[in-house]
């Protein structure tokens, strides 16, 4: 028998608080190419992008927890929306255009 459960206690989880300093921004939404900026994630963060038809285009999956990336060499021009997976309730949607 669980010696806690045997005083009356019984198990609670504690949510972790949300990281304070996360950040996750598009540095220039409009452009030839794309720049995501990212610190203090952890986990890395995973992302999917999204034409103006709403048919996924890409997939990012980037393990290190602060850095930069660009994205949108091979992609034509036009509207992209770049959706950042949060932790399993949440997801934010950037706007981004590229041009040539």
């Amino acid at each position: 028998m669980n010696s806690m459960r045997a005083l009356g206690i019984d198990s609670v989880s504690i949510a972790e608080p949300p990281l304070a300093n996360a950040t996750f921004e598009v540095a220039n939404p409009i452009g030839r190419q794309i720049v995501l900026r990212y610190s203090d994630l952890p986990q890395g963060f995973s992302a999917s992008v999204f034409d103006a038809t709403g048919r996924k285009v890409d997939e990012l999956h980037v393990p290190a927890q602060s850095g930069t990336i660009t994205w949108g060499e091979g992609y034509g021009p036009g509207v992209y929306f770049i959706r950042v997976e949060g932790d399993a309730e949440s997801s934010t949607i950037h706007k981004v255009v590229l041009v040539r």
